[in-house]
């Protein structure tokens, strides 16, 4: 062998250039550094994935608290809950139109004649989830309110193994424990509450959890929307229930006869909480999309507690050994769960 046959081996890539021009680039990497490489360029979606994720929740998470807190101002303004939704309904068509039409990625989906049907009932969950919500937060206190809301896991659990024949593993099934009792824990205060303003209270935990596992179903699999384009899918059919809704229970009347500076202060903060609700149903359906419908709800769980621990330092009473306690079960409950994978 000569020299340059030598050195033509020993070198890692070599460049031939054949008589018709065309060149061929063989690479010699050793398989302990293509092995390498192999693993690096397939971690590399995974952990965009994963920060993906993180931004989601944590977004949706921060502006789930400001939500729940303006609502509360909202409806102690002018307690017309099927109103408030109406308002936030509107707003969330005009700002997923918006978002559609000033994103050029977002490509809207024609919906099959079967698609159309359940995005038709699927509307009526999601606005069904918000009025019932909104009523509850009129008819039980707070602490009776997130006593009940630790039920959505459990509760997401059941319809996703009904609905979507998702299976999910014991251990993860028994983090759900500590969050649920952490919460129960939390939640200081009177937890008495009338027949009615408990069954409402039920209703709500159980159209959360089904709008959950619903808004998965369309966000991936077959039909894979994107969350603008599922939120003007179904916000336009929402409005539309609420305005019914309006004329069926008579809040209409309540509205027209309230008094123009208190309409005033209360459409204010109606168009306040419209407008961050679009921009929670968008950070909602894209953290679904990234996780699931469990992990949604485990985080609505956290974020209970910390709405009541906002909630006593705006208030300037000081936090219980109950509370902390409770604080740190549902915290210890979303790292195990977290532990288990997103």
């Amino acid at each position: 062998m000569t020299s340059q046959e030598t050195d033509a081996a020993s070198r890692p890539a070599e460049s031939i250039v054949e008589p018709e021009g065309e060149t061929i680039i063989t690479l010699n990497i050793p398989s302990k550094e293509k092995d390498d490489d192999i693993k690096n360029i397939a971690s590399e979606p995974s952990a965009r994935s994963f920060s993906s994720t993180c931004i989601w929740l944590s977004l949706w998470f921060t502006i789930n608290v400001g939500v729940t807190l303006f609502n509360k101002r909202a409806l102690n303004a002018l307690n017309l809950p099927i109103t408030l939704t109406c308002v936030h309904m509107l707003c969330n068509a005009l700002g997923a139109y918006l978002y559609v039409h000033a994103c050029n990625a977002v490509s809207r989906k024609r919906l099959r004649p079967d698609q159309i049907t359940t995005m038709f009932f699927f509307s009526l969950v999601f606005v069904s989830n918000i009025v019932t919500g909104n009523m509850s937060l009129g008819l039980v206190s707070v602490s009776f309110n997130q006593v009940m809301r630790a039920l959505v896991p459990g509760a997401t659990v059941v319809f996703s193994m009904l609905l979507l024949g998702t299976s999910y593993p014991t251990a993860k099934k028994a983090a759900l424990a500590p969050i649920a009792l952490g919460v129960y824990v939390a939640c200081t205060g009177d937890k008495s509450s009338t027949v009615l303003g408990c069954v409402v209270t039920i209703v709500a935990v159980l159209f959360a959890a089904l709008k959950a596992v619903l808004s998965s179903k369309f966000l991936t699999g077959a039909m894979n929307l994107h969350p603008a384009d599922l939120i003007l899918h179904q916000a336009p059919l929402s409005a539309l229930w609420c305005a019914a809704a309006l004329v069926f229970f008579g809040e209409w009347i309540e509205l027209v006869s309230a008094s123009p500076h208190q309409l005033y202060s209360a459409m204010g903060w109606y168009v306040v909480t419209g407008v961050l609700s679009f921009a929670l149903n968008l950070s909602s359906f894209f953290a679904n999309k990234a996780t699931s419908a469990l992990t949604l709800a485990v985080c609505a769980n956290i974020k209970q507690v910390a709405v009541i621990v906002l909630s006593v330092y705006l208030h300037g009473d000081a936090m219980s050994f109950q509370t902390v306690l409770g604080v740190v079960l549902v915290t210890s409950g979303g790292a195990l769960y977290t532990l288990m994978g997103l």
